[in-house]
């Protein structure tokens, strides 16, 4: 195959995420932009060589839900570098950009990042859809290709700009992490992380793949799906 998704794999997106009534489908598309897979994809046994050269006592697997998993199965994401479907919810605005360029670090920092300089992703659509500022009209969630490697579990805030020696993602995990880097032992539940997010320092470690266009759940449902292909000029 030519390493992207397929339409059967569009139709299944579109199965799972109809099952939920708050979510509100109006597109789905599937990005093709060859330089960027081939740069992901050199990336990508990069991250094999290194977990092989020096395999992680214990891999972390993001609890994804089960048709991001099928999904990823049915693609052939590579096991050895750990690499999987995640989402990353952004404007509309933002879609030409990421059509040609891809997901880029230094567009993505904000002074709400609490967890460094990287790009994030969410294993939930309700925690990606909290990154989409329209609150009326199409939002966007993208399904993509993470790379996490071997994974550092942050328990605090932190401004990095790089995931520590030896590791090639970082991540936040629910009821672990603490949201305001308090002392141990004196978190409450309001400063917990409410949801697992991952966080990638490097472009290359990422692939957009499946455009999700959507509205809030006060939007009108349409019975109608565009499935289309996006390709980068």
């Amino acid at each position: 195959g030519d390493g992207f998704g397929t339409a059967s794999s569009a139709e299944e997106i579109l199965e799972a995420l109809t099952a939920y009534p708050s979510f509100n489908m109006l597109s789905m598309r599937r990005l093709e932009n060859v330089e960027l897979f081939e740069r992901f994809s050199h990336r990508e046994r990069q991250v094999e060589r290194a977990m092989l050269a020096s395999p992680p006592p214990e891999i972390f697997v993001p609890d994804t839900p089960d048709w991001l998993k099928k999904l990823g199965e049915r693609n052939g994401l590579s096991k050895t570098a750990n690499t999987h479907y995640l989402l990353h919810g952004t404007s509309r605005g933002k879609l030409q950009s990421i059509v040609r360029h891809g997901l880029r670090t230094k567009f993505c920092y904000s002074a709400n990042n609490l967890y460094g300089k990287g790009l994030y992703f969410a294993d939930a659509a309700c925690k990606a859809a909290q990154y989409c500022p329209a609150a009326h009209g199409e939002n966007i969630i993208l399904v993509c290709r993470v790379i996490i490697g071997r994974s550092h579990l942050l328990r605090k805030p932190s401004d990095d700009a790089f995931a520590p020696e030896g590791f090639h993602s970082t991540r936040v995990r629910t009821g672990v992490t603490c949201k305001l880097g308090c002392k141990p032992g004196s978190c409450t539940a309001k400063c917990l992380q409410l949801h697992n997010e991952v966080i990638v320092y490097n472009d290359c470690d990422v692939y957009p793949e499946f455009v999700l266009g959507h509205t809030s759940p006060a939007a009108r449902h349409l019975s109608e799906y565009d499935i289309n292909v996006v390709a980068a000029a």
